[in-house]
């Protein structure tokens, strides 16, 4: 089972997509071709054959055609991606193809942390090379949904309430179990109406991650994403109910002499799922390291949302607090003197106890405001990236 290449038709070398022109380069003689016009291979029953690389580090695996982009894993960071198999995978109905090129990604990033503190130069130092790109699989559910329900509340206006909401939505879901599920709602919006129907052309220069979740599962994730939506709706309409609540944070049947506030109960729920497509979606990873972590900062390579964050430098994060430490102490002590007309010995104790107080409480302050910014976008927390670390 062999995989295709897009050859030059002048000089016979590998062509790759170019995200600019939106056509095949040859970077050999410098031509470009319309993708569509160019003989492709024949898919067989919507599927087509691709080589496969698995990292030794990490276990994470993309895809490729016969255009290899590098041995680089762009999941951990690691030179260890090495070709594995060549496999027979089900191909797309759609593909965004990239707009942004690698150094536009890149740029991108680095304007979103030009005015960042305490992180130190790591991503302003990078070149493009530590840009890679990969289609990530998404499927797209077409539903609609109708839910009858029944609230009984037993705080303030009390009663029983019976209600019914209707809700037709597309639901995207990335089908990679190799991701965290929320990476779908932190690279959106994607603009669909873009998409183009899929050609092994746009794959050319790119990795691609693979579908390896089942479609009935995603499905079963898309119809409750849909229902909660509806519950949310039901629930915020309803007489006596706290809006901004969770219907089970209300149960107090295990305090005596209460049970529950509120019951939410599905009366019916009918669920018709349309259309089910299958996407392949542009993202840019940016992977280096940083303070002695592994960094991994997305751009949406559609839109260029960046996604991410990159770790505080904690000898940095000290010297700023010092900084701010010995200004505030400076400050405090010409006002003081001026307000006393002298400074003596209690006095300049006093300073140097100031001194000692802004140092903590200013390093308590920028602990807590910069460790906690990183730790709800760092890698680890926001991308479950590999098989192994899932």
């Amino acid at each position: 089972m062999d995989t295709y290449t897009y050859s030059c038709p002048g000089c016979g070398a590998g062509l790759e997509f170019d995200a600019v022109s939106k056509k095949m380069h040859c970077k050999y003689c410098d031509e470009y071709y319309i993708p569509e016009l160019l003989d492709g291979p024949k898919m067989k029953m919507s599927f087509m054959d691709v080589r496969v690389y698995s990292c030794g580090n990490c276990g994470g695996e993309v895809m490729t055609n016969d255009v290899e982009v590098s041995t680089f894993c762009a999941y951990c960071g690691q030179s260890a991606l090495m070709f594995d198999r060549v496999s027979r995978e089900r191909m797309p109905d759609k593909v965004i193809p990239f707009i942004l090129t690698k150094e536009q990604a890149l740029n991108t990033a680095k304007e979103k942390f030009a005015n960042a503190q305490c992180q130190g130069n790591s991503i302003k130092e990078l070149r493009a090379d530590s840009v890679h790109g990969i289609y990530m699989p998404y499927w797209k559910f077409s539903m609609a949904m109708n839910m009858e329900a029944t609230i009984v509340v037993r705080s303030k206006q009390m009663g029983t309430y019976h209600d019914s909401e209707s809700i037709q939505k597309d639901i995207m879901l990335d089908g990679s179990t190799s991701f965290n599920d929320d990476i779908a709602f932190y690279l959106n919006p994607f603009i669909l109406e873009d998409a183009k129907p899929f050609n092994m052309a746009y794959l050319s220069g790119f990795y691609a991650d693979r579908s390896d979740d089942s479609v009935e599962r995603k499905e079963a994730e898309a119809s409750d994403r849909i229902s909660n939506i509806l519950k949310k709706i039901i629930w915020n309409r309803t007489p006596g109910t706290t809006k901004t609540a969770m219907v089970d944070m209300y149960d107090l049947s295990s305090v005596p002499g209460f049970g529950k506030l509120y019951d939410f109960k599905v009366d019916s729920l009918d669920c018709v799922t349309g259309r089910t497509e299958y996407f392949f979606l542009p993202v840019y990873f940016i992977t280096f390291r940083a303070a002695g972590k592994k960094v991994i900062i997305l751009v949406n390579g559609q839109t260029g949302k960046v996604i991410g964050n990159i770790p505080v430098i904690d000898s940095e994060l000290k010297k700023k607090q010092i900084v701010s430490a010995v200004i505030c102490a400076f400050i405090c002590a010409a006002v003081g003197g001026l307000a006393m007309g002298y400074v003596n010995i209690l006095w300049g104790g006093f300073m140097v106890g100031l001194l000692c107080f802004f140092i903590i409480m200013s390093g308590i302050a920028s602990k807590k405001k910069y460790k906690s910014r990183y730790a709800k976008t760092n890698s680890d927390n926001m991308f479950r990236l590999t098989r192994r670390n899932r």
